[in-house]
């Protein structure tokens, strides 16, 4: 269970002298201050994004898809966000003494959190462009929404699944070895094998988010565009706030691909190379900081929903709901 310890050298500084640089210097008193606090604040986002998306999935409100698949976003986001201490303690503690097993679940939920709440955003984003590009009912009865978001999730999990189970395989070499201070946990790949399990995890994470994320936020854009120049009530009909609307297809894409690029190329990285590079301090603080920004998709997501779902939206949801109940 607790396994062994390999430490990959590389020319240059000796591991210890670089190691006891590292942690002296004030950099590596500031990265965890800077991860608590991404973590503090997307914990009480995510919350508080859960707490109204459960309100809103209550009859007689509950006729959106996207508030049930914005509760699941924010659970992996907590998830995500409450596995990554673990994860900063490989950084700052000079021997990893959690075993072998704790950094193979660490990696497996966080991975499986991630490209799940990735995956519910792609949901989110084909069920807004059927609403404003293809003008398909914002809602619908509360049975075909329940059986709607089943199968869409549900799909999401089957392609989260495979990558994460990735992550735990391998059992029989129970090692542990670091690239600088970055603790990682070894497997029995071949250099080919993990190649190829990179590009999935990428593909399913990054790449196909990326292109469908840009495709439908792209044509709301210039469908709320059109709408705005011709002075459509179309939008207003669907109480789709124009001015945030117009905003939020450009945001959540911009915003994804910033949080997400420096950590996908970081991740490359660690899984095709088991060598050092000169600067350890360099690499320990880009690691971290890409890290951060990775998780300030946890903080921007839910932000993005807040700043939609705002106090007279949901009354007018709540409302709209309960004569749509009393006319039937």
């Amino acid at each position: 269970m607790f396994g062994k310890r390999t430490t990959y050298n590389a020319t240059g500084p000796s591991p210890t002298n670089a190691s006891s640089e590292i942690h002296s210097s004030i950099a590596f008193s500031v990265v965890p201050m800077l991860h608590f606090a991404v973590m503090v604040l997307g914990l009480i986002v995510n919350v508080c994004m859960i707490n109204l998306g459960l309100r809103l999935c209550r009859p007689p409100k509950a006729r959106s898809r996207c508030d049930y698949f914005f509760v699941v976003v924010g659970l992996c986001d907590i998830g995500t966000l409450s596995a990554t201490p673990l994860w900063v303690m490989q950084n700052m503690a000079k021997e990893w003494i959690f075993g072998y097993v704790v950094c193979k679940a660490t990696k497996g939920v966080i991975t499986f959190c991630l490209q799940y709440g990735v995956l519910m955003m792609v949901c989110i984003s084909v069920e807004r462009y059927n609403r404003v590009v293809l003008r398909k009912a914002a809602f619908s009865s509360l049975k075909r929404v329940k059986g709607e978001w089943a199968r869409r999730a549900f799909l999401s999990l089957v392609c989260a699944i495979p990558p994460s189970v990735s992550a735990l395989v391998n059992i029989s070499n129970h090692e542990t070895f670091k690239v600088g201070l970055i603790t990682l946990c070894a497997d029995t790949y071949s250099p080919s094998e993990r190649f190829v399990i990179t590009w999935i995890r990428m593909t399913i994470c990054f790449i196909a988010p990326c292109i469908i994320l840009a495709a439908c936020y792209g044509a709301i854009f210039f469908t709320v565009r059109r709408h705005v120049r011709r002075g459509s009530a179309h939008l207003k009909r669907e109480q789709l706030p124009l001015a945030k609307s117009y905003i939020l297809s450009l945001l959540t894409v911009i915003v994804f691909v910033c949080c997400w690029t420096p950590w996908i190329a970081v991740s490359i990285y660690y899984s095709l190379t088991k060598t050092l590079v000169h600067n350890q301090l360099k690499l320990f603080l880009v690691t971290n900081v890409s890290l951060a920004a990775r998780n300030m998709q946890c903080i921007t997501t839910p932000a993005l929903y807040l700043s939609m779902r705002t106090p007279q939206s949901v009354r007018r949801i709540g409302s709209t709901s309960t004569k749509s109940g009393s006319n039937t």
